[in-house]
């Protein structure tokens, strides 16, 4: 009775020596897992995988120009109302801003006098739009001037739709080649596309009024002046002699 009790309490600890082994090993074959998981997905996802090259992602500024004629009455210098709404719609339309260049180009076959007030006449609506105007004058029609503005314009790169890419299997779904928007949305939204070429010049600087006004705090010129203080006014001091020579009296 006692030996098979002993021998049923062995094989228990047995079985649980076992149980508590294969547990162990369990967490660490997870644990390994795990750990291999995690190194794959680390491997997959790498950051400099998943931008474009830079060659993909440049943004091109470039020259883009447009032109119309404004056609005058002959030996007229001024414009009809007409022409002088169509060129007001022509530079809005154009998409220029102040600062940008219009080349005006009239013909001197009515008289060089002529042509010049005809070329002042549209110099001052694109004025008033900030351009910059540029004069020229050329064979041409007698009667009309040939307008053209030219702006910068940022273009930007060439992005596919993503679910285009998936289809023609032309991206791998854990490296997916990022940074095309990124330089979209920039070209789309710069005000100046100048700027993207090359900085602006910058401001006056205030580093020589800040020195001088430095120096002069550390020699003391700008430190308020000092004055004793006294315990009585020389008001009073005079008002009471005053009043004793008068009780003297």
């Amino acid at each position: 009775m006692n030996g098979s009790m002993i021998r049923i309490d062995n094989q228990r600890g047995a079985i649980a020596r076992a149980a508590l082994l294969l547990g162990v090993l369990a967490l660490g074959t997870g644990c390994t897992a795990m750990e291999r998981a995690d190194r794959w997905v680390e491997k997959q996802w790498v950051g400099s995988d998943h931008q474009l090259p830079k060659e993909k992602t440049d943004i091109a500024v470039r020259t883009a120009e447009t032109s119309a004629t404004v056609v005058f009455a002959p030996r007229t210098a001024s414009l009809s109302r007409d022409q002088r709404d169509l060129l007001e719609r022509f530079a809005a339309g154009s998409g220029a801003s102040r600062g940008d260049r219009a080349l005006i180009i009239a013909s001197p076959a009515g008289g060089r006098g002529l042509a010049e007030r005809r070329v002042q006449a549209i110099a001052a609506v694109l004025h008033r739009r900030g351009l910059r105007v540029v004069r020229s004058y050329g064979p041409g029609a007698p009667d009309a001037a040939l307008v053209s503005i030219s702006r910068l314009v940022a273009v930007p790169p060439n992005c596919p739709q993503w679910d285009d890419l998936m289809q023609r299997r032309m991206v791998d779904e854990y490296k997916p080649k990022l940074g095309c928007l990124d330089a979209a949305s920039l070209a789309v939204t710069v005000h100046r596309p100048g700027d993207l070429v090359q900085g602006r010049p910058s401001g006056p600087s205030d580093a020589q009024t800040l020195d001088r006004g430095l120096q002069q705090l550390r020699e003391g010129k700008l430190d308020p002046p000092v004055t004793a203080a006294g315990t009585g006014s020389p008001q009073s001091g005079a008002s009471g002699g005053q009043q004793g020579g008068q009780g003297a009296k």
